[in-house]
């Protein structure tokens, strides 16, 4: 008996016979958040960050590791994986099919983008979850900027599975199809097919993970926003510590400004709250806004942070024009210990 089914939710429910299942989560991953004006606009590239009642520190830390170290579970019969980077390089070229039938630029390949993605796709193949979220309990920003990447990202989230009743995985013969469908499925999806088309998109990452031992199959999209080029900055900071930022526009890229805003420390997520969870929103809630100073096509501000400041990620997310309209073009991270 063979079975087919396309959802929207990240929970399956184990058919009988031979189960061919896709799996969306949600909403075509990020959603992007509203910049905060300054108004009236300061006159100085630097700001103090307000002072907040002093919190308990949490026991989770950040780390720059995108896969907690836990155990992988057990296989039954070690089954050799294929090489999948042909087939999701063939994925981006379906990405700028679509694009360019609604008019659109074409994305080029990133690879810190598909780092991030082969990792995320592997994890979620790997632990059987679909989520926007990984065990770390960290989103795409997150995994995105610990990766190395500093521009604004927004995912999909994919997933298949292929197994008898018995749980065992059926070896897959044509990943041609499988990844013409996956791209077929994410364009019937409103949110999904939104974020493929997206105008301001200029790259992307694709990685695919695969557990033969289960048959499931993993696939994640990384869009990537780039009209700034930002410089490196602290990998963390101390109440009292100032932290620069600064940066070069792009061509077409004019406006920047830079919103702060605050997150607690993520925590880890089990494979069952994973599971539960759909749309993404990025949980760091903007608290300000600055001009940075600027000369030429170059900016740059200065971020204080006070005694009493709470422990958490602070994000620096840089804003700019594009033939009038704003986008999202720069996301750090500055954990504050």
């Amino acid at each position: 008996m063979k079975m087919t089914g396309i959802r929207l939710t990240g929970s399956a429910v184990l058919p009988i016979g031979i189960a061919l299942t896709i799996l969306l989560v949600g909403c075509a991953g990020q959603t992007t958040p509203t910049p905060a004006v300054v108004s009236p606009p300061p006159v100085v590239a630097t700001v103090q960050v307000p002072t907040r009642t002093p919190q308990p520190t949490p026991t989770a830390r950040p780390t720059n590791t995108l896969v907690p170290t836990l155990p992988l579970p057990p296989t039954r019969t070690p089954v050799p994986l294929p090489d999948l980077e042909p087939y999701a390089r063939y994925m981006l070229e379906l990405i700028n099919r679509d694009r360019r039938a609604a008019g659109l630029l074409p994305v080029q390949w990133d690879e810190t983008a598909v780092r991030v993605a082969r990792a995320h796709a592997e994890e979620m193949a790997s632990y059987v979850y679909l989520s926007h979220w990984n065990l770390a309990g960290y989103g795409p920003e997150h995994r995105y900027f610990f990766a190395g990447g500093r521009d604004a990202v927004r995912e999909n989230v994919y997933a298949y599975y292929q197994r008898s009743t018995t749980g065992s995985g059926i070896p897959i013969q044509d990943w041609q199809k499988i990844v013409e469908q996956a791209q077929e499925t994410l364009m019937e999806s409103a949110s999904h097919r939104e974020n493929i088309l997206q105008p301001s998109h200029t790259h992307v990452g694709i990685g695919i993970g695969y557990n033969p031992t289960l048959g499931e199959v993993r696939i994640a999209q990384e869009f990537v926003d780039r009209y700034v080029v930002l410089e490196p900055v602290a990998e963390s900071a101390r109440p009292g510590d100032a932290v620069a930022i600064a940066g070069r526009l792009l061509p077409g890229a004019s406006s920047p400004l830079i919103n702060l805003a605050y997150e607690p420390l993520p925590t880890p997520m089990s494979v069952a709250d994973l599971n539960k969870t759909g749309s993404y929103t990025p949980r760091a809630e903007t608290f300000h806004a600055l001009k940075p100073l600027v000369e030429g096509s170059r900016f740059r501000a200065t971020i204080r942070f006070t005694e009493l400041d709470r422990s958490g990620l602070y994000h620096i997310r840089v804003w700019v024009e594009r033939e009038g309209q704003p986008i999202l073009a720069g996301n750090v991270i500055i954990p504050l210990r």
